[in-house]
């Protein structure tokens, strides 16, 4: 539909900076994932052309890198640890069904598979509705931009500061390191002190770790520590202290990793950061996204209806893409100028 050069990896700067204001503790991780597959997107396309094969191929090593971003997550939050927890678990599972000779990776190939598999079933979705939309007659809009959105939605109650900025950046390597180079139980209550400081200074930190879920998990990774940390021959007895101790190891690292993001991503909504990104030239960027966030509430109230998308997904997008031409005129006759 807009075959501009360069689009689909500018479209997911745009995307993972409004995902920048998410109301989440965690937001960088997901950023770095939307940008990621944009520039995957973007490359493959450039390289295989624009025919629908390369565009199944694109997709399904972007949604793939999904995959392997999880992965990649999950070892900054519990360590190499918990590979080998899963390593003893496949081991452990493999001889209770007789398979001696199991690799624990082909599960993770497997998985891999998947999504690879979803990438190429979305790209198909995404080319039939491109089509779909240039057969279609856009309807009429009458929309009422929201000129209130800003990029940043900074809390005017919190106090932004370099130095904490600067603290949470260093926070989540150098707890790591302590945990990792001196006794457990004297680097707790050091990392202990960040993360209370965390939780008094940033609110939003508490609600994460209110997550019912994010506890849940916890205790699985503590209860098959305690199982799968050591193998058939190291262990004795049902249960190992040692074993729990790594499990909580790796709970408590989870712990400091999640408050060091609250911390970098409650601090880059700073207004400093905004007049940072200025003076290094990138006001387009930030009128781009400052446009999207204008754009958003009214497109969304003049989308289609949710018994709409149930029933025929394809033809109601198709036909909430064919608008994208009346917007745009919409937008520079509000005086919005075009940027990015």
């Amino acid at each position: 539909m807009w075959p501009e050069r360069g689009l689909l990896w500018r479209a997911g700067v745009i995307c993972a900076l409004m995902k920048s204001i998410s109301p989440s503790a965690i937001i960088l991780g997901p950023m770095i994932g939307i940008l990621s597959e944009a520039i995957l997107l973007d490359l493959f396309i450039r390289l295989l052309g624009k025919s629908l094969p390369a565009m199944m191929f694109a997709g399904g090593v972007a949604v793939t890198a999904a995959f392997a971003q999880k992965i990649l997550n999950i070892l900054v939050i519990y360590g190499m640890s918990l590979v080998k927890v899963y390593l003893n678990l496949i081991e452990y599972a493999a001889k209770q069904i007789g398979l001696t000779h199991a690799n624990p990776w082909v599960l993770i190939l497997i998985l891999a598979g998947i999504y690879f598999l979803m990438g190429l079933a979305a790209a198909i979705a995404g080319y039939l509705i491109g089509r779909r939309s240039l057969e279609l007659q856009p309807d009429e809009l009458s929309p009422q931009l929201n000129a209130g959105r800003k990029l940043f939605m900074e809390n005017e109650k919190q106090y932004y500061s370099a130095f904490l900025l600067f603290l949470s950046l260093l926070a989540i390597p150098g707890g790591i390191i302590l945990m990792n180079t001196i006794p457990f139980y004297i680097a707790v209550p050091v990392c202990a002190g960040y993360i209370i400081f965390c939780l008094v200074y940033y609110p939003i930190l508490l609600r994460r770790l209110k997550n019912p879920f994010l506890w849940v998990q916890f205790v699985i990774i503590i209860v098959l520590s305690g199982l799968f940390w050591k193998s058939d021959q190291e262990l004795n007895g049902l249960f190992d202290l040692a074993s729990l101790q790594a499990g909580v190891e790796m709970s408590f690292r989870a712990i400091l990793v999640i408050s060091g993001f609250t911390g970098i991503s409650s601090e880059l909504r700073s207004p400093l950061v905004r007049a940072f990104l200025f003076r290094r030239g990138l006001r387009e960027v930030y009128s781009a996204v400052s446009l999207a966030f204008q754009a958003l509430p009214s497109m969304l109230e003049d989308a289609i209806k949710p018994r709409e998308l149930f029933r025929q997904p394809l033809t109601a997008v198709a036909h909430m893409l064919a608008r994208a031409g009346k917007w745009e005129k919409v937008f520079e006759q509000s005086g919005n100028e075009k940027a990015f």
